[in-house]
């Protein structure tokens, strides 16, 4: 008996992970009978005294094979690639059973097999998490799976549906200063991914100030986490800042705080 609970336990332990069922292959086949259609009509069009056709078909016929066998194969590395995304993000949506249907990758970049520009998320309707929280580990696990940056574009919150929209890098696309991109950063790890700059105030290429809108006032309503945000800001931010909090509008902002004179008569 403690053998069979051993064996239990370890099998329990040991239990394979859920993974989607493979996709059909049928890419290279398709294109390989483009090519030997291609090259029988060069054969026979000669035969059939039509010998300006058999050039004509044997170009078509390879030109159109490979085609069929470059976009198919790239359709399928694309394929694999939501495949293990809806692996990924399933438990986090709440989706008990593995569907392809749950997650849409659209506006692809170039590449092989490039990034979805749009992600289309199907949640069940059962979540009952901290949307902020929520979203962020959507977010978290996107970019761990994904390896890029995506943000939250649009909810429609009736028909449980969520889309994620990529994120270019600011350091490379972006005009905007150091400082700016550092703060735009670092509010977006500590209030959440909802966090946007709305304002920011220049003096050349120190930033002075910026206002910050979010989503995240549930999590924020805790004094103890503002404080924290405050010294974080502080830390990593050239100068003193302080925070002024408005939890009705869901907006902060921050400013450097004024340097006092030594001494005052």
């Amino acid at each position: 008996m403690a053998a069979s609970a051993r064996q239990t336990r370890s099998t329990a332990v040991v239990a394979p992970a859920a993974r989607m069922a493979s996709r059909p292959v049928t890419h290279l086949s398709n294109a390989t009978v483009l090519g030997i259609v291609g090259v029988a009509g060069y054969g026979v069009a000669p035969l059939m005294g039509h010998g300006e056709w058999g050039v004509a078909a044997l170009v078509g016929g390879v030109a159109g094979g490979v085609a069929v066998a470059v976009s198919g194969g790239l359709a399928r590395r694309r394929g694999m690639v939501a495949d293990r995304l809806v692996e990924a993000l399933a438990p986090a949506l709440g989706i008990r059973q593995l569907d392809r249907r749950v997650v849409s990758l659209r506006h692809w970049t170039r590449g092989w097999p490039g990034l979805p520009g749009t992600i289309r998320l199907r949640y069940a309707a059962a979540i009952t998490k901290d949307e902020a929280e929520w979203r962020d580990e959507i977010l978290r696990i996107a970019a761990g799976r994904l390896l890029a940056r995506y943000r939250v574009a649009r909810q429609d919150k009736r028909g449980c549906v969520l889309w994620l929209a990529l994120e270019q890098d600011l350091s490379q696309t972006s005009t905007k200063p150091k400082a700016q991109i550092r703060a735009e950063r670092a509010v977006s790890e500590l209030i959440g991914s909802t966090a946007r700059i709305t304002d920011a105030e220049l003096e050349g290429e120190v930033l002075r100030a910026f206002t910050v809108t979010h989503q995240a006032g549930a999590r924020l309503a805790a004094s103890g986490y503002r404080s924290r945000v405050e010294r974080v800001i502080s830390t990593m931010m050239p100068g003193r800042w302080r925070a002024v909090w408005d939890l009705e509008a869901d907006t902060v902002r921050f400013e450097v705080r004024p340097a006092l004179a030594t001494s005052v008569w």
